[in-house]
């Protein structure tokens, strides 16, 4: 007696995009995001903001490896231009500065207000490449 022919449920999905390197690296930073502000808590703490500080760092750093690699996984049709790129790094560091806040001054006086000054550059270059990126992405999708 010959064996019915077996139906194979496959249950078992491949590796869905959502755990790609990329991904996982941006779940990372979001996570940071509650540690970081509730570490902020404790202004008058050394140890915080410089622990705050630290895994400020480390999501700046992995944002530029998420971004490498999700452009040569995505093949981006809009790169990213220099001038995005040096207003990131602007705000990162201008963050970076009002994030050590007190500790910071501590160390290197005027620390707050260089972050503050920063962090308007990069607001301005914001609306420029904002405006630059929606022009581009306008004309990708066929606007006139």
């Amino acid at each position: 007696m010959s064996a019915a022919p077996q139906m194979v449920s496959s249950t078992a999905r491949p590796i869905s995009r959502n755990w790609s390197l990329p991904n996982i690296l941006t779940y990372a930073r979001v996570a940071a995001v509650p540690l970081v502000a509730g570490l902020l808590f404790w202004p008058d703490e050394p140890w915080a903001r410089w622990t705050a500080l630290a895994i400020f760092i480390a999501a700046g750093i992995s944002d530029f490896f998420d971004g490498y690699l999700a452009r040569a996984e995505l093949r981006v049709p809009l790169p990213v231009t220099a001038l995005a790129k040096w207003k990131t790094t602007v705000q990162f560091i201008a963050l970076a500065f009002l994030i050590a806040g007190p500790a910071g001054e501590s160390i290197l006086p005027g620390s707050i207000t260089t972050g503050i000054v920063l962090l308007w550059i990069a607001a301005i270059v914001t609306l420029y490449t904002g405006w630059d990126y929606m022009k581009a992405s306008y004309d990708h999708a066929g606007g006139d």
